[in-house]
């Protein structure tokens, strides 16, 4: 039997062999490779699941774990989380989400906070629960058209990231009732943003964007907007205080 699980740890690929995650022998291999902190024994661990399946005793061990989360969004293994309705995965060096991320779809919020995302996979737009997005502090430098499909989402916020342009699949959500986009490059509001009629909560500030009036005042369901560090004029601030005197204005 030894020889058996020699051969699968040099070759690794997909066996089919649903029956292995049963096999005592599978599970305690398993749990030598997770436990030895070697960061490819570990990804071997996965490897090996691929085609074995998850043994029962690691479940919980491989799903209350964030990295573990991780490995099986990387590795398909999305069938320990597609019971998942909050999915929280901060403070780690993940670049790029797996697409698998498309197959949560009970997910009803999605928390990816300090991270060092680069990009988000087009499928994030299958999460057709989602109502909350937290994005904060990563390195997005876009968002992708897709996630216009995320119907029922009511909070974003893409705070701290590196976004040159306002994200146009934004406008598509119709039920967005929180949008923070502050802490990015953006230069310049779209002029359908006052379409957005649930909108309620809106952070742009520390943006280098100078022409927010003309957009900003045609939205007075505005509940309240943030404009902290925003280099505008007195005049520019007096137009938005008489012509919003019901939002809460953050300077």
């Amino acid at each position: 039997m030894a020889n058996f699980y020699g051969v699968l740890t040099q070759l690794t690929i997909p066996m089919n062999n649903e029956y292995l995650k049963n096999d005592p022998e599978f599970t305690e291999k398993l749990t030598q490779l997770l436990d030895s902190y070697d960061e490819a024994s570990i990804h071997l661990a996965y490897q090996l699941m691929q085609g074995g399946g998850i043994p029962n005793e690691l479940v919980k061990r491989i799903s209350d774990d964030i990295h573990g989360k991780i490995l099986c969004l990387e590795y398909h293994l999305t069938d320990i989380l597609k019971h998942l309705q909050i999915l929280q995965i901060h403070d780690t060096i993940l670049q790029k989400l797996p697409a698998s991320i498309g197959e949560l779809h009970n997910l009803m919020i999605l928390e990816l906070i300090n991270n060092q995302l680069i990009q988000l996979p087009p499928t994030i737009g299958r999460l057709s629960q989602l109502s909350d997005l937290q994005l904060v502090a990563n390195n997005l430098t876009s968002l992708p058209d897709e996630m216009a499909q995320l119907h029922n989402l009511e909070k974003l916020n893409v705070y701290g990231n590196q976004l040159t342009e306002f994200p146009m699949a934004v406008l598509e959500l119709p039920n967005l009732e929180s949008l923070n986009l502050g802490g990015n490059q953006i230069t310049e509001l779209p002029s359908a943003l006052p379409q957005m009629k649930k909108l309620r909560n809106l952070d742009i500030g520390t943006n280098p964007l100078t022409q927010v009036v003309s957009v900003l005042t045609q939205m007075p369901h505005l509940e309240m907007v943030s404009l902290s560090g925003l280099k505008l004029s007195k005049e520019a601030w007096q137009t938005l205080k008489i012509k919003l005197p019901f939002t809460h204005i953050i300077r």
